[in-house]
């Protein structure tokens, strides 16, 4: 849980969509994916970073929020990092409150659980807006946690 203090007024929030790949272009299997989550957990506490990661098929879509100089380390990790391809940054801009204070990193991902019917269509959703509507896209990738 981040403290009041990690929540200065300085925070920053950077959104992207990039391809997930194997380092060699294959898909990402999810095996890796949760190592992926994992190591970020780990490392977005430790430099007191919030946010959530979307896979939607071969997709990432992520946001990240923080301090302006965590973030710019980690968006420069990301975008050298081979399991990323074809990387666009939606947007990055300042922000008064976090919209994930809770989670230095959320993972939610579309897979063929019909149970989870409504959680693949809110993803695909997502997916479509994210670039057009992003505060709406963002609002709903809260919903998907609450």
């Amino acid at each position: 849980m981040m403290t009041p203090s990690t929540m200065a007024s300085s925070l920053q929030r950077i959104l992207y969509r990039s391809k997930a790949r194997q380092i060699g272009g294959a898909p990402l299997e999810p095996a890796a994916v949760a190592g992926i989550v994992e190591t970020s957990v780990r490392n977005n506490a430790d430099c007191g970073l919030s946010g959530i990661l979307l896979q939607v098929d071969d997709t990432f879509i992520q946001l990240i929020e923080g301090e302006q100089a965590a973030i710019e380390a980690t968006f420069e990790r990301i975008c050298v990092d081979e399991r990323h391809s074809d990387l666009v940054l939606i947007d990055m801009t300042s922000a008064e409150t976090r919209l994930f204070p809770e989670w230095s990193m959320a993972h939610v991902g579309s897979n063929g659980d019909p149970m989870r019917l409504q959680v693949n269509r809110d993803l695909k959703e997502i997916y479509l807006t994210i670039e057009t509507h992003p505060d709406a896209a963002l609002k709903q990738m809260r919903s998907l946690l609450a």
